[in-house]
C-alpha cells in the first residue's frame, strides 16, 4: 500500500576559517533539508528533497549575515525507483538522488555526502547469512552541453561486507 515518509533535519553551526597569512574568519551557517518519499506500488517509490544552498553541489550550508537576507532553497533530489518483485535485491533507480556508490565508514575521500548525482543507476543486493554482495552500476549526467559533447560519468562498483565480532569488514573495487 502507499507509505508516505517525512523527514529532514536542521543544522546551525559556527566555523572559524584560520588560514596562514590571513586575518580570522569567523561565521555562523545554517543547513536545512527536508525529504518526501512514497511507495505508489509495492515495486515503485519516488522521493524529493528540498534544502538549502546555491549552485555547490557539495554544499548545502548558507552563510548567515547578509544583511538579514533570505536563504535559498534548491531541488536537491527528485528520483523514481523500481524494485521488481521477480528479481529480488534489485532496485534501478532516475532522477537526480543519493549517491548510490558504497563509501568506506562515510569518508568523503571519493565522494563527498552531500554530492547528489543525476542520471540511472542500477543495484542489485544480495544477502546470505551475515554477508551481504552488492553490484552497482551508474551513468550520470555530469554535464549537458549545447555546443559541445555532454559530459557524462559511467561507473560500476562490487562489495562484499560481513558482519564479524570486531564490526564489520567491507570490500570492495570500482
Amino acid at each position: 500500500g502507499k507509505q508516505i515518509i517525512v523527514g529532514g533535519d536542521l543544522r546551525l553551526r559556527h566555523d572559524l576559517i584560520d588560514e596562514e597569512m590571513k586575518s580570522p574568519c569567523n561565521r555562523e551557517r545554517i543547513r536545512a533539508r527536508i525529504s518526501i518519499t512514497s511507495s505508489l506500488k509495492d515495486n515503485l517509490s519516488i522521493g524529493m528533497q528540498l534544502a538549502t544552498g546555491g549552485d555547490d553541489p557539495t554544499s548545502r550550508n548558507q552563510t548567515l549575515g547578509d544583511g538579514f537576507s533570505s536563504k535559498a532553497i534548491m531541488l536537491d533530489r527528485a528520483y523514481l525507483s523500481w524494485n521488481p518483485s521477480q528479481i529480488g535485491g534489485l532496485a534501478v533507480t532516475g532522477g537526480k538522488f543519493a549517491n548510490p556508490f558504497v563509501s568506506p565508514s562515510s569518508t568523503e575521500l571519493l565522494w563527498d555526502s552531500d554530492l547528489n548525482p543525476e542520471g540511472l543507476t542500477c543495484r542489485y543486493s544480495r544477502k546470505a547469512g551475515k554477508t551481504v554482495a552488492t553490484a552497482t552500476a551508474a551513468y550520470f549526467i555530469a554535464e549537458d552541453r549545447k555546443e559541445q559533447n555532454d559530459i557524462s560519468i559511467l561507473g560500476i562498483q562490487a562489495s562484499i561486507a560481513n558482519e564479524t565480532p570486531l564490526g564489520t569488514l567491507l570490500l570492495g573495487a570500482g
